[in-house]
């Protein structure tokens, strides 16, 4: 594998923590510092340079696990993908090498953790909670709220899941509680979510 110069290294950085499509990121030239058309070395060795770019990766996110930013991370994360699937394409033996997906599944977590900002993360927290599946735009459906499908709703089905979680999540029950401030957001979801079911049942 060749190392990269300090400006090389810059811009691979800068073009691997930007979004790309699968090809952009498979025909990066480290040289040039972005997509080429390749020499004929690439195309006798396809497999040698995806490995030689996902060792690069690899030391990219040890870097990006310090200190990259959230939207740094999730451009990563989904470039890593692109790669990973090629380099599993074009030399299958990866498939079976263990680092390379510890590599990949320590970047998704992280990337996972510093998805949202504070001012969401209070939001995402408070689907987990209610065991909703996290979602980008953070807004469930009234129905996911109480894990029913509205084909299936009835009064009093609705009811029975409104009442188990108010009373779990009552305000009352929150003292010295650590995660109080998260319950609560729950509490007023929930109420939001019911009155939101009743008038669109007319109930």
């Amino acid at each position: 594998m060749s190392a990269l110069t300090p400006n090389e290294w810059t811009s691979f950085k800068s073009y691997f923590t930007a979004p790309h499509s699968q090809e952009d990121v498979t025909q990066y030239d480290c040289k040039k510092g972005r997509k080429s058309n390749f020499t004929h070395f690439f195309w006798n060795d396809k497999a040698g340079y995806a490995v030689e770019l996902w060792t690069h990766c690899e030391e990219l996110s040890h870097e990006l696990l310090r200190e990259g930013t959230a939207e740094q991370l999730s451009n990563f994360a989904r470039n890593m993908s692109h790669l990973l699937n090629y380099v599993v394409e074009v030399n299958p033996k990866f498939a079976s090498d263990e680092r390379i997906f510890d590599v990949y599944s320590a970047i998704c977590f992280e990337t996972n953790n510093r998805r949202y900002p504070p001012e969401d993360q209070l939001k995402q927290n408070v689907l987990n909670l209610l065991g909703i599946e996290p979602k980008i735009h953070l807004r469930p459906t009234c129905w996911e709220v109480f894990k029913i499908t509205e084909e299936s709703a009835n009064r009093a089905a609705v009811r029975k899941a409104y009442h188990s979680l108010i009373v779990e999540l009552h305000p009352d029950k929150l003292r010295n509680d650590p995660k109080a401030k998260i319950k609560e957001e729950a509490f007023k979801l929930i109420q939001t979510a019911y009155v939101e079911i009743c008038k669109e049942m007319k109930w």
